[in-house]
């Protein structure tokens, strides 16, 4: 269900998978990262810090090459917030003159 959102967001999207981990990327420049783990889901992202949420934690140690990161323990977890992150953290990557 992820997944399919992630490549929803644009036609330029490319999944590298590795260890249990798929890095998302936009013309290069990788936006999301997606560690399973055997309770939970990390998703890692960029975002530019406007919005404020305990969901949001810091990746430090967790997710490498991205700085927050969102815990996804059920499908519902999912929801428009997190959603609306990864479309910012795909907006932030977009390729120079694009």
């Amino acid at each position: 269900m992820l997944d399919e959102r992630l490549l929803a967001l644009g036609p330029d999207v490319v999944v590298e998978a590795a260890s249990g981990t798929r890095r998302y990327r936009r013309g290069g420049r990788l936006f999301c990262v997606v560690r399973a783990l055997r309770s939970r889901v990390d998703v890692g992202f960029h975002k530019l810090g406007r919005a404020r949420s305990r969901r949001v934690l810091h990746a430090r140690g967790r997710l490498p090459f991205v700085p927050y990161l969102v815990t996804v323990e059920s499908p519902g977890d999912v929801d428009r917030e997190l959603l609306a992150w990864l479309g910012e953290s795909y907006d932030l990557a977009e390729p120079p003159g694009g």
